[in-house]
Formats: C-alpha cells, sequence, structure tokens
C-alpha cells in the first residue's frame, strides 16, 4: 500500500462524493493535512493520471471535480445522490 498526503479540502471533497456510508479513511496530522492509504492499484492509476508537474491531491481534487461534474450533467446540477433519475 502506498501513502499519499491530501489537503483537508481534497479529502472533504472525495468524502462528498462517495456513493456509500463514509468512514475516515486516513489519519489527520497535526498540519491539517491527511496522510491516506491507497492500494497498489489505485495508486498506479493515479500516477497514469496524474499530470506533469501535478502532484497527488491535485490530481485527485481534478478527478474528483471531473467526476462530479460528470454525476451533475446526468443528473441536474444539485440533485442529491440518493435522488431518483427523472424519467426519459
Amino acid at each position: 500500500m502506498r501513502v499519499v498526503t491530501i489537503t483537508y479540502a481534497t479529502y472533504r471533497g472525495i468524502a462528498a462524493n462517495v456513493k456509500s456510508p463514509f468512514s475516515q479513511a486516513g489519519t489527520r496530522r497535526p498540519d491539517g493535512t491527511w496522510e491516506v492509504l491507497l492500494y497498489e492499484d489505485t495508486w498506479q492509476a493515479l500516477q497514469q493520471l496524474r499530470l506533469r508537474s501535478e502532484t497527488d491531491d491535485e490530481a485527485l481534487r481534478r478527478i474528483n471535480r471531473r467526476q462530479r461534474c460528470r454525476y451533475e450533467t446526468s443528473t441536474g446540477p444539485g440533485t442529491p445522490r440518493h435522488a431518483a433519475r427523472p424519467a426519459t
């Protein structure tokens, strides 16, 4: 397993997008950042998606934003994740 350090904002953004109940998945450091364990395959995928000179935190924030935008585009802005999709 690999350890990545992310900001509180990134941690909360990820927690807000999780579709199942979210339990604390990392360790908060005294400086306010979080250390999160990633499985090796997840870490490898993150490295492939990361842009040149982008930190792990920046990559996770960008990927999380993109996923949220895709979700809101499919369900409409502000739609709760648990709400049913409108009939077409």
